[in-house]
């Protein structure tokens, strides 16, 4: 896992910082939670293209 150059700011040096792209409306609530400490658990999905003909 690549941990980022502000890895080394995290409060437990086994913490490691995942990154992805999310909505601004719920980036705001992961970090209102974050804040006061509640832990925060995100799940990435993403839909699987169904084959339309022959696989190459």
């Amino acid at each position: 896992m690549w941990r980022g150059q502000d890895s080394k700011d995290a409060p437990d040096p086994t913490t490691n910082m995942h990154s992805f792209m999310m909505k601004k409306m719920d980036a705001r609530m992961v970090k209102s939670r974050l804040a006061v400490r509640i832990p925060v658990v995100a799940e990435m999905s993403w839909p699987v293209p169904a084959p339309d003909g022959d696989i190459e």
